[in-house]
């Protein structure tokens, strides 16, 4: 259960514009940023039994980023560029938050989690999605969006992910942000509960949480 609130972006801040998230990510590209393909990406998640079809691939490029925060502690980020798959394409006005773009921003945490700073994958593991704490949403997606994903401010977990995502334009307005999105690791719940690792079901896909938060938004 949660609450969505329409709001305007006056009330609400990234902590960064599109435009320095790109300078930093791929105009002065540096040895701490890297490029990983979206294939990998895809290929990672087919490990896992996520099989995405067409109209769930949205990633077009994916950039990760290791970097110390102000107290020197290391960080991980990603600023992935989506568009909306051709086969979708027509329904984008049917949807304040597509489907298939809120989940390929989901799909781009996988750079932070499953991939090391030379672009091996170092995890294969999946990862069950149980809490969002908070959703901005400013205007509706466009075809074309930048997700900046990076750690909550709270994310302290070995076990749980917690991360915020901002949505942005292709103009760079600042169109969604999730706040407090967390996953847990299923090799971590197994071996908590001493079970073996339980199969994915399809309402526990990451495509089933972009859709609930849909559903949400057209219930407000």
């Amino acid at each position: 259960q949660g609450v969505a609130q329409l709001t305007s972006a006056d009330s609400i801040s990234s902590g960064a514009s599109l435009t320095q998230l790109r300078q930093q990510f791929i105009d002065n590209v540096d040895k701490q940023v890297i490029c990983i393909p979206p294939k990998a990406c895809y290929d990672v998640f087919d490990t896992m039994g996520l099989h995405y079809g067409p109209a769930h691939r949205g990633i077009e490029k994916i950039y990760r980023r290791e970097r110390k925060t102000d107290n020197q502690n290391q960080t991980v980020d990603v600023l992935a560029q989506l568009q909306l798959p051709t086969s979708v394409a027509e329904t984008l006005d049917h949807y304040t938050l597509h489907p298939s773009l809120v989940d390929s921003a989901l799909q781009s945490a996988i750079a932070m989690s499953h991939f090391d700073s030379a672009g091996n994958v170092i995890n294969n593991s999946a990862a069950l999605p149980f809490a969002l704490e908070c959703i901005h949403v400013v205007k509706p997606c466009s075809q074309q969006m930048w997700a900046w994903v990076r750690p909550s401010a709270d994310n302290s977990s070995n076990n749980v992910n917690k991360i915020d995502i901002d949505l942005f334009d292709g103009q760079g307005d600042l169109c969604v942000s999730l706040i407090g999105f967390s996953a847990r690791l299923l090799k971590a719940i197994a071996t908590d509960d001493q079970e073996k690792t339980p199969q994915i079901e399809q309402n526990n896909s990451s495509e089933e949480i972009a859709k609930g938060i849909q559903d949400l938004i057209k219930n407000e």
